[in-house]
């Protein structure tokens, strides 16, 4: 899989982001397991992944996801920002989650 140059710019703007409605997925225990049915790929989810792809069931900000992660993990900003970054690239381009019009409310 090859990203643009310029993803994780793209992605850390206010762009809004939510789980694919192609994507089906189902939680096993803490976990949850998506498939890409038209890619016919399966991925396996575990904490920060599956609190992640929780909060893309409604639009959402990159930065908001950042926001609520450093609430609940010991992470430093710029590690969270680059790492959820790139799992909304990879989850992009896997076709699994889509960037959607709009703004966030404010509660986010």
């Amino acid at each position: 899989m090859t990203l643009p140059a310029n993803w994780k710019g793209e992605i850390m703007n206010e762009q809004l982001y939510k789980r694919s409605p192609t994507a089906i997925f189902s939680q096993v225990g803490e976990d949850i397991v998506a498939l890409n049915v038209q890619g016919g790929r399966c991925y396996g989810m575990e904490k920060v992944t599956a609190a992640v792809w929780n909060m893309l069931e409604k639009p959402i900000s990159a930065r908001s996801m950042c926001d609520r992660l450093l609430q609940i993990y010991d992470v430093e900003p710029e590690i969270c920002r680059s790492d959820v970054a790139r799992l909304l690239g990879e989850f992009q381009a896997e076709g699994i989650v889509d960037a959607v019009p709009g703004s966030e409310s404010p509660a986010g």
